[in-house]
């Protein structure tokens, strides 16, 4: 619920309330050992973090985020941060970026989900040519 309420309070843009919600969550996923749990809510204080515009920051949560989905091997919430590191880094390092999306696109074809796959190919696509 704390995570919910997190997301719900960034949505309506108050951000503080959000940092809030998820910090209480993350205590709680800590405390219960929960690292899907964790990943999930570090992907959405990488959310969170980018539309702050603090990008180190939210490059950080979603690297973290992909840690804690290889050691459950959630591989779908794997890709989906994947994604947002790409779109995170395209301005950056557009090279970076690209291969965060093919990796990302990899997975995402594993689960058949072929507009998601196509999606990120086009992302890369973009980024291989700049």
């Amino acid at each position: 619920m704390l995570s919910s309420l997190g997301t719900l309070e960034s949505r309506l843009g108050r951000n503080d309330q959000a940092r809030a919600a998820y910090d209480q969550a993350m205590a709680f996923y800590k405390q219960t050992d929960d690292r899907l749990g964790q990943g999930n809510l570090l992907g959405r204080l990488g959310d969170l973090d980018r539309k702050l515009g603090r990008n180190d920051q939210a490059r950080a949560d979603y690297e973290g985020a992909i840690v804690l989905f290889k050691e459950v091997d959630d591989r779908y919430h794997q890709a989906l941060a994947l994604a947002s590191l790409g779109s995170l880094g395209s301005r950056e390092n557009p090279q970076q970026a690209a291969a965060y999306f093919v990796e990302a696109a990899q997975l995402f074809e594993m689960f058949g989900m072929t507009e998601r796959h196509d999606a990120a190919l086009r992302e890369a696509e973009k980024l291989y040519k700049r």
